[in-house]
């Protein structure tokens, strides 16, 4: 796959979450929306706001058919789980789509960053979710997100894990895949789960 890197001078105009971050969606308190929600998933990291050059960068990736910017989204990723997650966790897990969006896309985004994250932490990727239904996250308000996100995962017939299992996908914006997948996860055996998301979605006031 070839290699392709984003702006630098674009990247230095975005804002990187580098400081001291929400213990448990991974937004800078000011900007965190999680309201002490209980979420299934201990806590999140996320490398960037979605907003100016990182959101440009996730729709070429999702969108537009350049799987190979899974390079440098996976590679900036890495960096934040040493620094805040370092490797203590067991395997790495990945937010699912559809057979038919993988199939019209010809790749699963959070699939190819599990899969090089693995990599670069010696960690073996598991797959024991599957997506049930496809009805978009985005066209539904909050409450909507979270009673569709659990009515759309499920997991695979036989699916186990355990340990502590890193969950990636590439944006966080309520939490609620995050967390309905965190949900299936545990009842398959994991003992808790971490996130990784390569932006997240501020609310804006």
């Amino acid at each position: 796959m070839e290699r392709e890197e984003p702006c630098a001078e674009c990247l230095r105009q975005s804002t990187e979450l580098t400081a001291a971050i929400c213990k448990r969606c991974g937004a800078y308190p000011e900007d965190c929306s999680c309201m002490s929600r209980s979420f299934a998933f201990t806590r999140n990291i996320s490398c960037f706001i979605y907003e100016k050059a990182p959101r440009n960068l996730l729709l070429r990736f999702k969108l537009r058919n350049n799987p190979q910017l899974a390079e440098f989204i996976s590679r900036r990723m890495y960096y934040h789980i040493r620094a805040r997650y370092g490797d203590d966790f067991d395997c790495i897990a990945y937010v699912p789509q559809t057979y038919l969006r993988s199939l019209k896309r010809g790749y699963c985004p959070p699939k190819i960053l599990a899969e090089q994250l693995a990599e670069r932490l010696g960690k073996s990727v598991v797959s024991p979710l599957r997506r049930t239904r496809n009805f978009q996250q985005k066209y539904l308000g909050g409450a909507e997100r979270w009673a569709n996100a659990r009515r759309s995962y499920s997991l695979k017939r036989d699916a186990s894990v355990s340990g502590r299992v890193l969950l990636v996908d590439d944006l966080f914006t309520t939490g609620a895949t995050l967390n309905a997948c965190a949900e299936q996860l545990k009842m398959a055996g994991a003992e808790e789960v971490l996130c990784a998301t390569f932006a997240i979605k501020i609310k804006k006031s």
